[in-house]
């Protein structure tokens, strides 16, 4: 019989192989003292007493040590022997659910073929289960021991495989994150823009240092999505780390910071005055053209207030880029506590009345009257609520200073009867305002930050796709609303203001603007799909629907004229509230 030959060996018979052996055992066993060698182990340890006593007790490892030969990424403890590890234990739990899915039909079979006859779905995969319940479906001709014990097995080690799975593809891509530290001077702020697709996440590591008025915690890490615009600013200096990908970053020294700071503690004494002499504390009005940071400084304000122990009230009368609600809408909310840095303030109870557009110029007259409402509505809060009339307000307006939005700004300074107007890098508003208002309207000219970015129609437009998605699903995702059906016999759905038409054709008597505020039936129709609805609060038509608040919103996903109902994702379950509705013209397509 031929034998392999191996190299080394001058033949390849058994006997030569042996013999060889036997030599090269014996010449080891006199070289180690007389005892055999079992194995590298037991000579690296062997060797390691040796160094052991020699050395006087200290264990030193030489070139015959345990590990000899071990490449430098295997040694015990690195980062790539985890990986490898990760891996082969992420292939095991594969490995354990294609094995699972073999097993689990041939139960099925074997459970058939004992009754005589193949059970019905004896080949279904995976793929076929129903999402909820379907299991037992699936397993419905097997023993119940055997059905339910596979169901579990199964399900745990799916559970297992993507938990792992999830943790160790977050811990690869933390690694893989770009990580830069900065260090702030005092009276200094980082500016960053997330990449899109992209998050960072900002850790404050030492000092002390705030974001628009919020204090950072030390030593946590704060994450931001895609497109958002931060700057962080220390009073006394601070170590910052960024990890993640942005469009830009840097430390600028030129900002406006000590400008609003000093606004903020003019608004303090004016609390003050007004609690000794118990009159009303100062209202705010912020303006200015679009991208000035007007949120940003009445977030500013706001959160300087709330820290030293106020309660103001923040009024919203952007209709397109709101933050007390979804777009379409004018509120106030009363803040209790500082912004959080991610989320944003806290909008558990606002009060928010329906205007249905993007703009105000759409209906002028609608904007003018939620405007008129929402003073009358704070003032008989401030006469039952000592702390909030001390506390004053802040107000948010749109960026619209030209005609008609400047006549809607003169209108809104005389309802709220405002005591200081902050306007943001425009002298010439500047200079309209301080000849219009009162001379006892205190108006102040403050430059925008240099931070702030000018933002492009498509970016509005997905913020305020991410605004009411935000409203349905939460804050990322956390979520889950409703889909249910809507009869249209349940319901009644209006338009505020009805279509233009010359005035030829109007009535004797009625102008243009009787018609913006005019209640319009609206008939269900497929035109009608990916539209908001807001939910009135109001208990009949007789009631003035658009000066009545709204108590949530809804979107149509579909219509089904054969059955008179149509399909409504809600934030709550069915049934809605009270059934009178205002259809917006703003809509959203739930895609993602």
């Amino acid at each position: 019989m031929l034998q392999p030959k191996l190299p080394g060996n001058k033949c390849g018979n058994r006997q030569s192989l042996e013999r060889d052996g036997g030599a090269e055992r014996e010449e080891r066993r006199q070289r180690g003292g007389g005892r055999e060698d079992k194995g590298w182990m037991n000579n690296a340890f062997a060797k390691g007493r040796k160094q052991h006593a020699a050395g006087g007790g200290n264990l030193q490892r030489g070139k015959d040590s345990f590990g000899e030969g071990l490449p430098p990424h295997l040694e015990v403890g690195s980062r790539d022997l985890r990986l490898s590890l990760s891996l082969s234990l992420s292939l095991f739990f594969k490995s354990l659910c294609s094995l699972f899915s073999l097993l689990l039909p041939l139960l099925q079979l074997g459970r058939g073929w004992g009754r005589g006859r193949l059970v019905r779905g004896s080949r279904l995969g995976l793929q076929s289960w129903p999402a909820a319940g379907g299991a037992r479906g699936c397993l419905s001709s097997v023993p119940r021991s055997v059905g339910e014990c596979s169901c579990v097995l199964w399900s745990c080690i799916i559970t297992l495989h993507n938990n792992y799975a999830e943790k160790m593809g977050e811990e690869a891509n933390d690694d893989k994150k770009p990580t830069t530290k900065f260090e702030l001077e005092r009276e200094t702020e980082l500016r960053f823009e997330v990449e899109a697709s992209q998050s960072v996440q900002l850790e404050l590591l030492a000092g002390m240092a705030e974001i628009f008025g919020t204090e950072l915690t030390r030593n946590k890490k704060f994450t931001f999505d895609a497109g958002a615009k931060v700057a962080v600013f220390t009073w006394h200096g601070c170590s910052l780390q960024l990890s993640g990908r942005t469009e830009v970053a840097y430390v600028s020294k030129d900002t406006p910071m000590l400008l609003y700071l000093n606004t903020h503690t003019a608004l303090e004494q004016m609390r003050r005055q007004a609690e000794k002499e118990e009159e009303r504390g100062p209202r705010v009005m912020v303006v200015g053209p679009t991208d000035v940071g007007k949120s940003t400084v009445c977030r500013l304000l706001l959160n300087y207030a709330v820290r030293l122990g106020r309660r103001p009230t923040y009024v919203e009368l952007d209709v397109g880029q709101g933050s007390v609600s979804i777009p379409g809408t004018m509120g106030a909310l009363y803040i209790e506590r500082p912004a959080d840095v991610e989320e944003g303030f806290s909008i558990q109870a606002p009060l928010v009345y329906h205007f249905g557009s993007t703009t105000p110029g759409t209906n002028i007259k609608l904007y003018n009257k939620i405007t008129s409402r929402l003073a009358d509505v704070f003032n008989q809060r401030c006469e039952v609520n000592r702390r909030a009339s001390v506390s004053g307000c802040v107000i948010n307006t749109c960026g619209w200073v030209k005609g008609s939005g400047y006549q809607a700004l003169v209108h809104a300074a005389s309802a709220f009867e405002v005591d200081v107007v902050v306007v943001l890098d425009q002298e010439r508003l500047y200079n309209e305002l301080k000849r219009d208002l009162p001379h006892f309207v205190r108006t102040v000219l403050l430059p925008k930050s240099g931070g702030v970015v000018e933002r492009s129609k498509d970016f509005r437009r997905e913020c305020r796709d991410e605004r009411i998605r935000e409203y349905f699903y939460g804050f990322r995702g956390c979520f889950y609303p409703h889909a249910f059906n809507v009869k249209f016999s349940d319901v009644k759905i209006y338009k505020v203001g009805a279509p233009t038409i010359p005035d030829s054709c109007l009535p004797l008597g009625m102008s243009q603007e009787d018609n913006q505020l005019k209640l319009v039936p609206v008939t269900p129709g497929r035109d009608m799909v990916h539209h908001l609805l807001s939910v009135s609060t109001a208990e009949g038509t007789e009631e003035n629907l658009s000066e009545t608040s709204v108590a949530g919103f809804i979107v149509v996903t579909s219509v089904d004229l054969e059955h008179q109902v149509f399909t409504v994702l809600s934030p709550a379950p069915r049934p809605l509230p009270k059934n009178f509705l205002l259809i917006m013209d703003i809509r959203f397509m739930d895609l993602k």
